[in-house]
Parts: structure tokens; C-alpha cells; sequence
């Protein structure tokens, strides 16, 4: 799809890539019998996408999500990194 062959409303309303993620019964597990599924749709799509390369993965921000772990490397420097302290102008 390419957004210069359709209208933005029709993207957002209609298209089947948006539409695949509306509701809740595109949720896999642990999300499906979570009891916050109605709260947090299962969480940001951009962001399981951008970790696991899986736009329909639980979320990973998530405790429950088998894929947890990356945010944690995530937020784990390399071994010898060194900050860069910036001075505000």
C-alpha cells in the first residue's frame, strides 16, 4: 500500500493493515487472557515492531511478554561504553 493512492481517512478507516490490529482478537497470549486487554489493546504496536520485528508480538515493555528481555538489553550500555557529557548551550 502507498499512502499516495489513498486518502488518509481511507487508510485509517479502511485499510487492511490498520484494521488488522483493531479489537482485541488479534491478541496472542499472554495478552488474549490478560485482564488489561481492554485497557492497553496490547500494548504499542510501533514499539513491538521496532524491538522484536513483529508488529503483532506482545508488546516487549510488558513484564508478561516472552520478549521482556530486550528491553532490558536494551537499556543496558555495552560493556566499556562511556558516557558523553553535553553541555547545554
Amino acid at each position: 500500500m502507498n499512502a499516495r493512492d489513498h486518502s488518509l481517512d481511507w487508510i485509517w478507516h479502511d485499510s487492511p493493515t490498520f484494521n488488522r490490529f483493531r479489537g482485541t482478537s488479534w491478541l496472542p497470549e499472554p495478552c488474549q487472557s490478560c485482564a488489561l486487554k481492554e485497557v492497553d489493546f496490547g500494548g504499542c504496536r510501533c514499539q513491538a515492531y521496532q524491538i522484536t520485528g513483529d508488529p503483532a508480538a506482545t508488546d516487549p515493555a510488558c513484564v508478561l511478554s516472552p520478549m521482556h528481555h530486550l528491553m532490558a538489553e536494551l537499556a543496558t550500555p555495552p560493556v566499556g561504553a562511556v558516557a558523553t557529557p553535553r553541555r547545554a548551550r
